[in-house]
């Protein structure tokens, strides 16, 4: 239907279609979700097709942007597959990442300003708890790491010793050159005290 895709669109989803869509007791709202067929049995950790386990913990619910003033939540069910490399696990949903109770927009929009304020000023602002501001972090920030090579563009490091570490421009391991030898230092010269008289 065209209000399901306008609802998908307006929560960021992709991968995902919506089902149906609430106002729970509480005055929030409950978007009911499924992950489309090629996104479905797959492992939460590695992302790779996995054999059915079982059905999970039955429904679940993750947070999402807010809708205005509105709380908004996705509901979906959360089945297990048995991945031969990390065993039974989780599947993976489009919308967010293994592990979180948030939607990945819902991350991608906490982590932004808790690189420039405070966490409780985060928490305060997105209604969520402070403890919650820093594993989000530090969820976004593995995803980050994983597409970045901290030594890209690296072409020497110092070392202790006087040599150093050159790194081919087209990668490979990193190479370090063996500082030139030197000969034995000569031992210092010992001062003793003179044992002549002073002069008077």
């Amino acid at each position: 239907m065209r209000e399901n895709r306008v609802w998908a669109r307006l929560l960021g989803l992709e991968g995902a279609a919506v089902e149906g869509v609430k106002i729970d007791d509480e005055g929030q709202a409950v978007v009911a979700v499924r992950p489309h067929h090629p996104e479905r049995d797959r492992c939460g950790v590695c992302g790779r097709r996995a054999l059915g386990f079982d059905l999970g913990e039955g429904r679940r619910r993750w947070r999402a942007l807010d809708l205005g003033a509105t709380l908004a939540f996705l509901e979906a069910d959360a089945p297990r597959v048995k991945c031969p490399e990390h065993g039974v696990v989780v599947c993976a949903v489009p919308w967010a990442r293994h592990g979180s109770r948030f939607t990945a927009a819902f991350e991608q929009q906490v982590a932004w300003p808790a690189v420039n304020t405070s966490g409780s000023a985060v928490a305060e602002l997105m209604r969520i708890s402070w403890r919650s501001v820093g594993r989000i972090c530090e969820r976004v920030a593995v995803e980050a790491g994983r597409d970045i090579d901290l030594l890209a563009g690296l072409r020497r490091l110092p070392c202790r010793g006087g040599g150093r570490t050159d790194r081919p421009s087209g990668g490979g391991r990193l190479r370090r050159d063996r500082p030139a030898r030197r000969g034995p230092r000569p031992a210092p010269a010992r001062h003793r005290p003179s044992r002549r008289r002073p002069y008077r």
